[in-house]
């Protein structure tokens, strides 16, 4: 749990044709009724720098849906390591 919703590790369906075993990702949920004008205007800037990174050092933006009020944020998931 962090200062704006929850991560949640989760198996992306594999796709049937061996393109995409069931890769493991990351969800960041942020309820957005939960937050304040200004938090929202900060989630949607985090979601923007995000899809504009590529480097090894960071995690892999993937994609973002709304769905009943909920952002999700799917990201690539660092196995191991440590943020200290």
């Amino acid at each position: 749990r962090g200062a704006f919703g929850v991560a949640t590790l989760v198996r992306e369906k594999d796709r049937g044709d061996g393109s995409h075993p069931g890769v493991l990702r990351v969800v960041k949920q942020i309820d957005l009724g939960q937050l304040t004008a200004a938090a929202r205007r900060e989630v949607h800037t985090e979601i923007q720098v995000l899809a504009q990174f590529s480097h090894p050092n960071i995690v892999t933006y993937t994609t973002a849906f709304l769905e009943a009020g909920t952002l999700h944020i799917v990201m690539e998931f660092a196995d191991g390591g440590d943020l200290a």
